[in-house]
């Protein structure tokens, strides 16, 4: 939490050099509305609670080479509209993207652990992308709950379970397709 609550904190750019970022690192940097990654990265995991609360974060690309997205990573960046993940990001923790203004989000084909509750109560998620052939298994507890402008979603051939909640309260769902592999849900 080296920067914990720096509300004054506007901008940041994290060196090229830099590999470990501390979970909670930017936790409530509630003006912070500027993240720039020097190319190309040693950095391969975004921390747990990273970016938790940054309430004036309105778009983010992670870079190549960041593997992981830890748990609440992007929670409660309410105006978080527009965020790019790269290939090579194959876990994407709990509650990664609860509470975020996003929109849409297309989750790279590498990915093969979607956590629980990961886009929970993204209140303006419209469109869900699962990029290329997906190799996720499991829609885990809630992802998609409470995404009530959730309106389709194409669920890959690849997963075999569908979790509880996954789909609760998504109340413009009009469509959905639950591929021929999955035997749980």
């Amino acid at each position: 939490g080296a920067f914990e609550s720096c509300t004054a904190l506007t901008s940041i750019t994290i060196p090229k050099s830099v590999v470990l970022a501390s979970e909670y690192l930017f936790f409530r940097c509630s003006n912070l509305t500027t993240v720039t990654f020097e190319e190309p990265t040693s950095l391969t995991t975004i921390s747990i609670a990273m970016f938790y609360k940054c309430t004036m974060l309105t778009t983010i690309t992670i870079p190549p080479n960041v593997t992981t997205i830890g748990r609440a990573a992007f929670s409660g960046c309410t105006v978080l509209t527009s965020i790019t993940i790269p290939a090579e990001v194959n876990n994407i923790g709990e509650t990664a993207f609860q509470s975020t203004g996003l929109t849409s989000i297309t989750i790279p084909s590498g990915v093969t652990s979607l956590g629980n509750y990961a886009f929970n109560l993204a209140g303006s998620l419209q469109t869900v992308t699962f990029e290329g052939t997906s190799e996720i298994n499991t829609i885990g507890q809630g992802v998609f709950k409470n995404d009530a402008s959730l309106n389709s979603i194409n669920i890959p051939a690849s997963v075999i379970t569908i979790s509880g909640e996954a789909f609760y309260g998504c109340t413009a769902l009009t469509s959905i397709t639950i591929p021929e592999n999955v035997t749980s849900i």
